[in-house]
């Protein structure tokens, strides 16, 4: 059950919601199998993702849609706590009032770090929430981009988009990426993150930097790939594909890492000669590492 541990995870993250949840259902005044029979589809979405490798699950957003039941049922079962309180004239209101208190207390504080680390995460100034804005007017609209993270690039670029994890494309979320396959794509720009397949690193900590064939060589030479490349966890195996697919066609692109976070964790692979030339995306780059380049998202959809 490749997904049960991130279930796990999400349930001890939200076990009192569970608990009121639970609670809702027993002091529900409606039709109770009917309550009972409307979250039935969204159990079944929590055991599916038992069995399914959650790639890029940011903040457990495959388990949202149960999140959200969870929250609706807590808000039930708090409702009926505090409504049992007022009514009631014994000493007992005061126990459900500071109870029901100090569970909203608990729950607020185990969410606060997690909810700050998102804000954070979602707010960083890394180059990566910059560059596909300024990179888009330079980008045509046949430009073929195969990449691993399909997020802010996909979105602000134009031109045919796939995703070598498999989240949005269907080819690879069935039968995952192969070097044939992106042979066949021919792409024009590949971005992908290494997740660790290698280890990059740049002259005086530079933003980012041009690997030269011969470095890039030199470093596939000891890299020993293959176990990546078979890995049924896709973050892991698309970027072994990348490397191994960029080594056999080198003489036909330019190569980037760029610093994401603490590492050189981003590979970029420029064809030559292709759909954005190589001076653009360097001047683009350039842009997105500098203060002058950092725009808010509302600032780059209102330009």
């Amino acid at each position: 059950m490749a997904g049960l541990q991130k279930n796990l995870k999400w349930i001890n993250l939200n076990a009192v919601l569970a608990l009121l949840w639970l609670f809702s259902i027993a002091v529900w005044h409606g039709n109770k199998l009917r309550y009972v029979v409307m979250t039935l589809p969204l159990m079944a979405l929590l055991i599916a993702l038992s069995f399914a490798v959650q790639s890029q699950n940011i903040a457990f957003r495959f388990q949202a849609p149960v999140s959200v039941l969870l929250v609706m049922g807590s808000a039930v079962a708090i409702s009926y706590l505090i409504d049992h309180a007022r009514r009631s004239r014994h000493a007992l209101k005061y126990v459900i009032i500071i109870g029901t208190v100090v569970v909203i207390g608990f729950l607020t504080g185990k969410q606060v770090a997690g909810i700050r680390k998102e804000i954070n995460y979602l707010t960083n100034s890394d180059y990566i929430n910059f560059l596909p804005y300024h990179l888009k007017e330079k980008t045509p609209a046949d430009t073929r981009i195969a990449l691993t993270e399909a997020g802010r690039f996909a979105y602000w670029l134009p031109g045919e988009k796939f995703d070598l994890v498999g989240l949005n494309t269907v080819e690879t979320a069935l039968d995952g990426s192969s070097v044939a396959y992106i042979e066949d794509l021919n792409p024009d720009v590949i971005f992908a993150h290494l997740a660790g397949s290698l280890s990059f690193e740049c002259p005086n900590k530079a933003d980012f930097c041009h690997i030269s064939p011969v470095l890039f060589e030199a470093i596939m030479a000891h890299a020993n790939l293959s176990a990546r490349e078979q890995s049924d966890n896709r973050v892991i195996q698309a970027p072994a594909v990348v490397l191994n697919y960029v080594k056999a066609q080198l003489s036909k692109y330019d190569i980037f890492v760029v610093r994401y976070g603490k590492q050189y964790a981003h590979f970029y692979a420029i064809l030559k000669n292709g759909a954005i030339s190589v001076d653009d995306f360097i001047s683009c780059l350039s842009l997105s590492v500098s203060v002058e380049g950092r725009l808010s998202y509302l600032d780059m959809i209102r330009r």
